[in-house]
């Protein structure tokens, strides 16, 4: 098979990475979950905003590989969870009209920045 120069071929330790920085997404959405029924749905919503800034204005700082890759895996965790809140806020305070307009922007820019995010 031949390839590009730069096209990179994966291996067995390429998808476990993947694996394991996936993890992180159920507990996270366990953690959401408990938040948005204990706390209510405005406050889950602020507290992931909150963390989720905090967390990804400390991905600037140069902190070695190591402590990159776990503030990685702590922010995507976050953000998964502002996710849920999200999902779960937001059809409260807009009309139905607006937010599948704004569903349907979201979900098309969400999918751009998953083919180009990768180049």
């Amino acid at each position: 098979m031949h390839f590009a120069k730069e096209c990179k071929v994966l291996h067995v330790a390429d998808y476990w990475d993947l694996l394991v920085t996936c993890i992180i997404e159920v507990p996270s959405l366990v953690i959401a979950i408990v938040l948005i029924d204990h706390c209510g749905r405005l406050v889950a919503f602020k507290v992931f905003s909150g963390l989720g800034s905090v967390s990804l204005l400390f991905l600037t700082f140069c902190i070695g590989p190591v402590n990159t890759e776990i503030q990685l895996f702590v922010s995507r965790g976050i953000i998964d969870g502002l996710l849920l809140a999200v999902w779960v806020y937001v059809p409260e305070i807009y009309p139905t009209r607006v937010r599948n307009i704004a569903v349907g922007l979201i979900n098309t820019a969400g999918k751009f920045g998953a083919v180009f995010g990768i180049l």
